[in-house]
């Protein structure tokens, strides 16, 4: 099954329907999978990667941040290879202005779904998210108070 998604999803990069709805069918077999989904990482990581940076099609974006709470809930400190240009790319959508603000605390949850799975190794990323926590507090903040 695997195998079929992710030849659906390298032929579809640039389908957005077809692209999302075959993100959350592979995010549903990794549920399925679950530890036993590590021999797809290396293959699927790049669809991961490209989803998450498509955050002008914010449905897409959206539902590959779900899938990767599912990743990394399935496979635990297996994701870590990744996590460096994911919570780079993570971060960076958190803090710009033109992703759309649907997606934003999906994005702080599945920090906190990569922080689980990697456990102490997260430590290195502690700096960069509590300095997009403070700035998301006090943009909060702000709005309360303009309100």
């Amino acid at each position: 099954i695997m195998e079929t998604l992710l030849k659906v999803l390298a032929r579809t990069q640039s389908g957005a329907g077809v692209h999302e709805e075959a993100m959350l069918a592979a995010g549903t077999f990794t549920v399925a999978a679950g530890e036993h989904f590590q021999k797809y990482l290396q293959q699927f990581m790049p669809f991961v990667r490209a989803g998450l940076q498509d955050h002008m099609q914010w449905q897409v974006c959206l539902s590959t941040v779900g899938v990767l709470g599912d990743v990394s809930r399935a496979v635990g400190q297996a994701v870590f290879p990744y996590c460096d240009e994911l919570v780079s790319i993570i971060l960076t959508n958190l803090g710009s202005p033109s992703v759309h603000r649907n997606i934003k605390p999906e994005l702080l949850t599945v920090l906190g779904d990569c922080a689980l799975a990697i456990e102490s190794n997260f430590s290195k990323y502690l700096d960069a998210v509590l300095t997009i926590l403070r700035q998301a507090m006090v943009m909060s903040v702000q709005m309360v108070s303009s309100n």
